[in-house]
């Protein structure tokens, strides 16, 4: 009986750090992006505005990113909708995502903090792909040279992310309790930016 417990115990400790690889035959890879929050959850708030709409503008953005070729993106919502965080996770199932990208804004009490954080599953079969992914946007992300620094790139207790069937990774790209982060959120040329980073971040994940 103890032999059976440690087998077991070893194969739960395995399955934590099992790296499951894309399909690279398939030709292309499926992504879905998930704007936080929306309808009767506005998440942060900062000035008036409301961080659903930057997550959503920030998503959609990505549409118009002329180098995703092989690059399939599905959204959780392109309006002011609500979602509950299971549906964001179950639509990345139907749709057999191989990715997942939950694109939020932070907030802080003290306006001095600022930066842009990753975090990827703590828990589960896919953290050594998602830490993989949030290493490469992490990266693409520092290479804009934005006025928003790298704060951290972290494992967490998430729901979208250690419930997803996928590799996923949720991206606060920005502090909207700071000034010159939330001005950098809410420009439309720094937002064409974050969707070239992130394309570009899924790209080199599907490469290497």
């Amino acid at each position: 009986m103890k032999r059976l417990f440690s087998f077991a115990l070893a194969a739960l400790i395995l399955s934590a750090f099992t790296t499951i690889p894309l399909d690279k035959k398939k030709g292309k890879i499926t992504v879905v992006v998930d704007a936080g929050h929306g309808g009767k959850d506005p998440g942060n708030n900062a000035q008036g505005i409301n961080e659903s709409d930057v997550n959503l503008q920030i998503a959609l953005a990505l549409k118009n990113v002329k180098k995703k070729k092989g690059i399939e993106i599905i959204y959780t919502r392109k309006d002011d909708s609500f979602l509950e965080l299971h549906d964001r996770t179950n639509i990345a199932q139907d749709k057999k995502a191989d990715l997942l990208i939950s694109v939020h804004c932070d907030n802080y009490s003290d306006e001095e903090l600022n930066g842009f954080q990753i975090f990827y599953p703590n828990t589960g079969n896919y953290i050594v792909e998602s830490k993989k992914f949030a290493a490469d946007l992490e990266k693409e992300l520092v290479n804009l040279n934005t006025p928003i620094p790298h704060k951290s790139t972290k494992s967490g207790s998430h729901f979208v992310t250690n419930k997803a069937k996928c590799p996923a990774v949720i991206v606060e790209l920005g502090f909207m309790s700071n000034p010159t982060d939330l001005q950098v959120l809410t420009s439309e040329d720094y937002q064409k930016q974050f969707a070239e980073a992130i394309v570009t971040s899924i790209k080199t994940y599907i490469e290497d």
